[in-house]
């Protein structure tokens, strides 16, 4: 009687998948989701194709400023929002995090 060979799913499942994302492993964890309770965010990326169409995410509340952007950027990389990040803007220290008044405007009292 011959062994059963393991399918190919099972393979799969077993073969440990390195994620695609650049941001998954040292950001990935900051999602506010199953939180009871997240910082919701609205994010705007002004270079993209839809630069009015926000991003929203979820993040936990004692997240840094710096895992915020990382995490923003983990979710914009999973949403496939156009255009996709350049490897050269792939670094958290590229980016700011900025607030804006209700009509859109930068709040300038904030540096």
């Amino acid at each position: 009687m011959a062994l059963p060979t393991a399918s190919k799913l099972a393979a799969l499942l077993q073969s440990p998948q390195p994620s695609a994302n650049p941001f998954a492993t040292e950001f990935g964890f900051f999602t506010g989701r199953g939180d009871p309770n997240p910082m919701r965010m609205r994010i705007f990326f002004p270079h993209a194709t839809a630069p009015l169409k926000p991003l929203l995410i979820e993040v936990r509340r004692d997240a840094t400023v710096e895992e915020v952007i990382g995490y923003t950027l983990y979710e914009y990389y999973n949403a496939d929002v156009d255009p996709p990040l350049p490897e050269e803007l792939c670094d958290v220290i590229c980016w700011s995090l900025r607030i804006v008044e209700d009509d859109g405007s930068l709040d300038e009292d904030f540096p």
